[in-house]
């Protein structure tokens, strides 16, 4: 019985105009969104990888300079293009994936294509995870959302039951129907997925991903056929059943999102630069002043301790450059400095997110995105662990620069006119980024409960209404 309604709902599914034009209003769209996607993440992967090799040239090949000058010169380093963004982009295109490192400065990624692009671009952008996650449930409701509410109005539950059907039978042969014109759409994405994959020669954690990314929407939608069948269940007549679908999908989709973000921005702020730098000042007056300040506590400080360490009377006694060595110090300073901003960077980050996803308990569509993205690594805190990495190099360059004036100039105190060669720009090695992978899931840990939640009581809610099904 459950295979003959299950084979029923699907024809009549098929049958119904307003499910075949939304249909060919989605394969389209996905189609595109898969070829345009691909295209753009292979244009951008060739670009970086130009770019990187480019901007290495021209570091290796400055002309003679003082070292201190060399690193202010500075280098860009390019984000991975990750294979799944083709799929999920995430916030790759709203906050960039180029960062500029140079003596002194922590930088966060710049250059986004959103940012350069026109004010419709800001509004959005197709992509498949767009079509998948805003578009799949809206065919979910026009083809579910009298699925109950009209027999009920045709009053064929009476002739149903009296034909060996029981109102579980007839629950599952509607969901079953439903869910099945989704996979009809989903699976041969996610085939194309796993061919791009393959063309892309991806790490064997990426299939992991895509799979993980397939069985969230796999849940989002059983979760949303789920809403869609109750409220029909409910619903005294189709159109109201209607009418609360849809105010089901603009709110939890399109508004609480929004509004959820905003929020999360207003009451977690980020820090802008210029209050960084204004920070950077307030911790270094806590320290003593500037180094670089030659009538300056923290200079004196410095000096008093290097004479002590040497044993020496002055400046010109010292067996290493003091300018080097000064240099060295501030890029410590600035370095501690700038850790700190990075604490609390994370920490309204993760408030950020945390408000985020506590929306995610009235809105499923929350806790699928954040999935999602982590798993492709274009979410805020895959970013962040690319940030931290430049950062680290950053680091290894500057002190290598600063340290050779330090040990190796051969003078005492002043640097300007010490230069060296291309052969040092040279020992610089190539920013070398591997990305966190499924690691950054553990940012979203709550979120993979509220989805199972959401599965688990939207399927409570619809069995309870199986139950209380009444023939009139």
């Amino acid at each position: 019985m459950l295979l003959t309604l299950f084979k029923k709902e699907l024809t009549e599914l098929w049958r119904e105009d307003r499910v075949k034009w939304l249909i060919l209003i989605i394969i389209p769209l996905l189609a595109t969104s898969v070829v345009t996607s691909f295209r753009y993440s292979r244009q951008l992967k060739r670009e970086h990888a130009a770019a990187m090799l480019a901007d290495k040239q021209v570091w290796d090949n400055q002309p003679e300079k003082n070292p201190h000058a060399a690193a202010h010169f500075g280098l860009y380093l390019f984000k991975p293009v990750h294979p799944l963004s083709i799929f999920e982009p995430g916030v790759d295109r709203y906050i960039g994936s180029i960062n500029f490192i140079e003596a002194h400065q922590r930088n966060s990624e710049q250059y986004s294509s959103i940012g350069d692009g026109s004010d419709v671009a800001r509004l959005g952008f197709l992509s498949p995870s767009f079509v998948l996650q805003y578009l799949l449930p809206l065919l979910i409701i026009i083809a579910g959302f009298n699925g109950i509410s009209r027999e009920k109005e045709n009053g064929n539950l009476a002739v149903l039951f009296s034909q060996g059907c029981t109102s579980n039978g007839l629950f599952w042969g509607k969901w079953l129907a439903v869910y099945a014109l989704v996979q009809l759409i989903i699976i041969p994405v996610f085939l194309c997925v796993f061919v791009v994959l393959l063309l892309v020669k991806a790490e064997s954690y990426n299939y992991m991903a895509a799979f993980l990314i397939l069985c969230t929407y796999l849940l989002y939608y059983a979760i949303i056929t789920n809403i869609v069948l109750f409220i029909s269940s409910k619903a005294a007549q189709s159109g109201t059943a209607f009418l609360y679908c849809i105010l089901f999908w603009i709110t939890t989709s399109m508004l609480l999102p929004r509004l959820a973000g905003s929020i999360a921005g207003q009451a977690s702020p980020l820090l802008t630069k210029e209050q960084i730098i204004e920070k950077v000042k307030a911790y270094n007056a806590r320290l003593g002043g500037n180094i670089h300040d030659r009538g300056g506590p923290a200079y004196k400080h410095l000096v008093d301790s290097l004479l002590k360490k040497y044993q020496v009377d002055s400046v010109q006694q010292l067996p290493v450059n003091m300018a080097g060595i000064r240099l060295d110090a501030g890029e410590q300073s600035d370095t501690w400095n700038y850790e700190r901003i990075r604490e609390q960077q994370l920490q309204r980050l993760k408030k950020q997110d945390r408000i985020i996803t506590t929306a995610g308990f009235i809105s499923p569509l929350i806790p699928s995105q954040q999935i999602s993205m982590a798993a492709a690594n274009t979410d805020i805190f895959s970013h962040q662990h690319f940030t931290d990495a430049g950062e680290q190099y950053r680091r290894q360059y500057v002190n290598m620069m600063n340290r050779y004036i330090a040990y190796e100039s051969g003078l005492q105190e002043g640097f300007t006119s010490f230069k060296m060669s291309r052969e040092l720009w040279q020992r610089v090695p190539p920013f070398q980024y591997n990305q966190p992978g499924l690691v950054a899931l553990r940012h979203y840990q709550l979120a993979i409960l509220l989805l199972l939640g959401w599965l688990l009581v939207s399927s409570g809610l619809l069995f309870r209404s199986s139950q209380t099904l009444k023939l009139i």
